[in-house]
């Protein structure tokens, strides 16, 4: 058995019109073609589906019953148009991101809330966890989009990179490097030092220039986000040097960034599951990401 959605639509038009001649008007092909069309549907489906009454076509018995399901497969098809044209307006789907909890603290929310305006109708999820976190749930494609910074070592995960900007010292207010024009590590050398775990890659570049330097830190205190490095560096609690792209320390004034040598470089970076093309709603919400950045450091571009 077998006939084709065409055959169908005639079959339909038929129904509604009660007649082969308006039909085929209706749907610009001729009435020979209407009548050879409902022939070879009625071939396929094994009996007959219309008959001729008061000078009209109505449908059999078993012509009702076989467009009780015609009726439905359009409604069907109806419905999925609506859903195509949804999840082109990105008035559907969802949208799942992780970040490293620097970012998912501060800068990532920011683009949520502008993408969250644009699209009010799609959910999103933010997870923050460590780098390393992030990288194996966008190599899964357990997520849509993650934020971190490169380089990323993994063949599964694709990287757009939203720009580079160098680490920045951290001092209190009041502190005797306060205006300072620029800090390196023997500045900070028996300062008390606040840094990141040591799994941090950050952490193992920062440990990498001060070893360089021949400076030896021996009061060091660990946090595990920045947000804690900011508060504790804040309250006189020490110093530190941290990455950029963190809003929440430009606004802090009970700190002030530093420009830091030897440069540490760090550029953040869009992932992106590599077997897969990446959705509307993830290349929405990456502009949204690439726009923040633009706007609080245009000159990471």
């Amino acid at each position: 058995m077998k006939f084709n959605p065409r055959q169908l639509e005639v079959f339909q038009s038929v129904i509604m019109v009660g007649s082969a001649t308006k039909a085929a008007a209706g749907l610009g092909i001729s009435q020979p073609a209407v009548s050879r069309m409902l022939g070879d549907l009625e071939s396929a489906v094994g009996f007959k589906l219309l008959e001729r009454r008061g000078g009209r076509l109505t449908p059999t018995r078993e012509g009702t019953l076989f467009h009780d399901q015609v009726e439905r497969y359009f409604r069907a098809l109806e419905s999925i148009e609506r859903v195509a044209a949804s999840i082109e307006t990105l008035h559907l789907g969802e949208l799942r991101i992780a970040a490293m909890q620097a970012f998912a603290n501060g800068l990532v929310p920011l683009a949520i809330a502008a993408f969250a305006e644009r699209f009010p109708n799609v959910p999103v999820t933010l997870d923050g966890r460590p780098r390393s976190w992030v990288v194996e749930q966008v190599a899964a494609g357990e997520v849509d989009v993650g934020i971190g910074i490169l380089p990323v070592d993994d063949a599964a995960v694709e990287t757009r990179r939203l720009g580079t900007l160098p680490a920045m010292a951290l001092v209190p207010a009041g502190d005797p490097q306060f205006d300072a024009d620029v800090l390196g590590p023997r500045d900070l050398a028996d300062r008390a030092f606040v840094t990141f775990p040591r799994t941090s890659q950050f952490r193992l570049t920062l440990d990498a220039v001060f070893a360089d330097a021949g400076v030896q830190r021996s009061k060091l205190i660990e946090v595990h986000s920045s947000e804690a490095a900011s508060a504790l560096v804040a309250a006189g609690g020490g110093v530190s040097v941290a990455m950029p792209f963190l809003p929440d320390m430009m606004a802090n004034r009970r700190i002030r960034l530093v420009p830091f040598e030897p440069a540490i470089e760090v550029t953040l970076a869009v992932l992106l599951p590599a077997r897969r093309a990446p959705s509307l709603t993830a290349e929405a919400f990456i502009d949204e990401m690439r726009t923040c950045v633009t706007g609080l450091w245009p000159q990471s571009q």
